[in-house]
């Protein structure tokens, strides 16, 4: 699965950066998005981003679209982004075990497939909106205590 955090807080860049690549085991690349907020990631899966002029997405999982002769996985992450805010669900001509994230300059959509095999985890505080592929990135920006019990459940 791929790992990333979005947040709207602009100002705890380098302290996010540097607790999720300690986390992680792997340099955290950042991309800002629009005014609305950041990305980080894993340095390799900037690959699995979309940007366009109105948008910046992210996939975890599988995405197809039965219309499209390409077999370049981004050319259908793409087809879906330009629809998903517009058009739920997705039609059937979408193959999907997905979790996604698209964001605008003035829009956060979160969705994921009914199944579920690839969640979102969110948290909102005190104004402040933390999206992820992982519940435990979270915890740690949030510098929740680690409950044991939890953890073995």
């Amino acid at each position: 699965m791929k790992r990333f955090v979005f947040t709207t807080n602009l100002y705890n860049t380098e302290k996010y950066s540097n607790a999720l690549s300690t986390l992680w085991g792997n340099k955290c690349a950042v991309i800002k998005v629009f005014s609305v907020g950041q990305i980080f990631l894993e340095e390799n899966g900037k690959g699995a981003l979309v940007a366009d002029n109105d948008y910046i997405g992210f996939v975890n999982g599988y995405l197809r679209d039965g219309t499209l002769e390409s077999s370049e996985l981004h050319d259908h992450n793409r087809s879906v982004f330009s629809i998903l805010d517009r058009n739920w669900p997705l039609p059937g001509h979408i193959s999907q075990s997905f979790s996604a994230i698209k964001i605008t300059r003035d829009k956060i959509f979160l969705a994921n497939d009914v199944v579920g095999f690839y969640p979102l985890y969110y948290s909102l505080i005190d104004q402040e909106l933390i999206v992820s592929s992982h519940l435990i990135p979270i915890s740690r920006l949030r510098e929740v205590e680690i409950d044991p019990v939890g953890v073995l459940q």
